[in-house]
């Protein structure tokens, strides 16, 4: 009996990269510097009127205030044909087996872009992990790799006996 292997993704800072294993890094934004080893994918990052207002209105005040409206416009956003295709590329790398990083330059994952395109993958059935230090991260990376690992292993050994 064969085993399909299948991938997961992971969302961290760029500053955290370093402590992910992965196949790919897509770095999820349209500016800022390249980082070596990482695929720039500017279809998963907001579109330059939404980050603009992020930028010029919102990053300096407490997120409370902003939050939930970039989070409508951006889930907007993901609904764009640019997105879903970009999305499909990344459900079929993990479905292919491949452990991908989403990568930006945003500390702080709970407000973050690159956590909400993990939530949309999590109700497609993606498995997604956030790795920034201090909220699932470094310590535990091999933990969730390894539990992970052992459920999908009972998951494949069930097959038949239902």
């Amino acid at each position: 009996m064969g085993t399909e292997k299948v991938g997961y993704i992971v969302t961290t800072d760029v500053a955290s990269l370093s402590k992910v294993d992965y196949d790919e890094a897509w770095l999820i934004t349209r500016a800022g510097k390249d980082i070596p080893g990482t695929i720039r994918v500017k279809a998963l990052s907001p579109e330059p009127a939404l980050f603009s207002r992020y930028y010029h209105e919102w990053r300096t005040k407490d997120p409370y205030e902003w939050w939930p409206l970039y989070q409508q416009e951006f889930l907007k956003e993901l609904e764009t044909p640019e997105k879903i295709d970009a999305m499909r590329k990344l459900w079929t790398l993990v479905m292919n087996g491949k452990v991908v990083a989403l990568v930006c330059f945003c500390k702080d994952s709970r407000y973050c872009h690159r956590t909400l395109v993990g939530d949309f993958l999590k109700e497609k059935g993606v498995d997604v992990f956030e790795m920034e230090k201090g909220r699932g991260g470094y310590p535990e990376v091999q933990a969730v790799k390894s539990i992970l690992g052992l459920v999908r292993s009972m998951e494949i050994c069930t097959i038949g006996y239902t």
